[in-house]
């Protein structure tokens, strides 16, 4: 991989926004992730004054995620003086009964800009800066799935919709590359090697429509994944939550012979099943968006998880051979109460974001983190552990 000159890059960009503002006020729109904190602090040192950074509340952030976020950001070396916009309200009210992975994330996209360009009015803000990287217009454009923060690259004329001209000073880079930017500019450690959270927030890890109820649920059940894995070296871990509903008659009958056939080759015991949910994944390069199948595997009643390197060449052969197939879950564990939902572990090892590797947990700990998970949700059944890389899936599930 090539080498790359972060200080070269920063100091090149400062001058150019420095140029490119001249005494004009700029909106920032941060998250807390590594890239927005890194391209409004790139905005900071180019002009000092005349920087606005707001936080969007839009009610789909983790537990205590905007006190915490905004009382981080405010203590930089170079603060960023964070105000927190209450949105909530107006995000739920237009998005909840929505089903559908993509009209979710337009939905979102459009509020997101809409109040952006209310709170840029407030201020005279002539420029929006925002941490678009190039996975986000790469994937977009691909039609892959539509991340929140992209205008131009497809076609959207910022300036004319929204009153403001938008700063993309990261969008050429990769997620190790804003990485490195964010250490020579003396950004924490802890913002520095955050992991990734979608624009979106938990909306696209509540699979089917969205409901308090759900919003609640997935809440709960990310806090526990975060807390076990937060110290085990995974580059981005989470729990979604999934409707307790299962496609009647599975694969079809065809189907589940040569499914049945492939398994056998890997031992006994496995139970298939196939979710209502969809999720999206990838194929050539573009979205697809595709059945999750859900495997169990039992020793007479005993609950097995085989060795994830298993898995995962088990999760492939099923891709390869089932093309309506883009996920691939297997259980974890399970409880008899009737209960409304289902939940997945998600946690992959990647450098770029373009591609993941499914994290190697061993089966003791995917256990604990599922057996806490059932006992802190209620309204959840059954826990998974997502075996599906990217590609051919995505790493968020929606």
């Amino acid at each position: 991989m090539a080498e790359f000159d972060a200080s070269g890059f920063a100091e090149n960009k400062i001058r150019d926004l420095k140029e490119s503002i001249g005494n004009a006020k700029v909106l920032a729109a941060v998250s807390g992730g590594v890239d927005s904190t890194t391209a409004a602090t790139l905005v900071r040192r180019a002009i000092e004054s005349n920087v606005f950074s707001v936080f969007m509340d839009t009610g789909f952030m983790r537990m205590s995620e905007p006190e915490s976020i905004a009382e981080t950001l405010s203590a930089l070396p170079l603060p960023l003086n964070v105000e927190v916009v209450d949105a909530r309200k107006r995000f739920l009210d237009r998005m909840k009964g929505v089903p559908n992975a993509e009209r979710k994330r337009k939905i979102f996209r459009a509020i997101f800009y809409e109040v952006l360009s209310e709170e840029a009015r407030k201020r005279q803000c002539s420029f929006l800066v925002q941490g678009t990287i190039a996975p986000d217009w790469i994937e977009t454009q691909g039609r892959i799935k539509t991340q929140h923060n992209v205008l131009s690259q497809i076609g959207i004329d910022p300036q004319r919709r929204y009153g403001f001209k938008v700063l993309e000073p990261l969008v050429d880079l990769y997620k190790w590359q804003a990485r490195e930017v964010a250490k020579f500019l003396g950004i924490r450690e802890e913002l520095v090697q955050r992991q990734p959270f979608p624009g979106p927030g938990v909306s696209v890890r509540m699979l089917g429509a969205i409901n308090e109820r759900k919003l609640e649920t997935v809440r709960k059940a990310d806090a526990v994944v975060r807390r076990h894995l937060d110290s085990k070296g995974c580059d981005q871990y989470f729990a979604a939550v999934l409707d307790g509903r299962f496609l009647p008659g599975g694969v079809g009958k065809r189907a589940s012979k040569k499914l049945r056939e492939l398994l056998s080759s890997h031992g006994d015991g496995f139970q298939v099943s196939v979710l209502l949910n969809k999720a999206t994944g990838m194929e050539s390069g573009a979205r697809k968006y595709g059945n999750i199948l859900a495997l169990s595997v039992r020793s007479g009643r005993e609950l097995k998880i085989p060795p994830i390197s298993d898995l995962t060449r088990i999760q492939k052969r099923i891709i390869d051979n089932f093309p309506r197939v883009c996920r691939v879950l297997v259980e974890t564990s399970g409880s008899p109460r009737k209960a409304s939902y289902l939940v997945a572990i998600r946690s992959v090892q990647t450098r770029d974001f373009m591609k993941a590797d499914v994290s190697g947990l061993d089966s003791g700990l995917l256990s604990e983190i599922s057996q806490d998970v059932l006992k802190e949700c209620p309204g959840v059944a059954r826990v998974y552990y997502d075996v599906t890389p990217k590609p051919p899936a995505t790493i968020e599930f929606e």
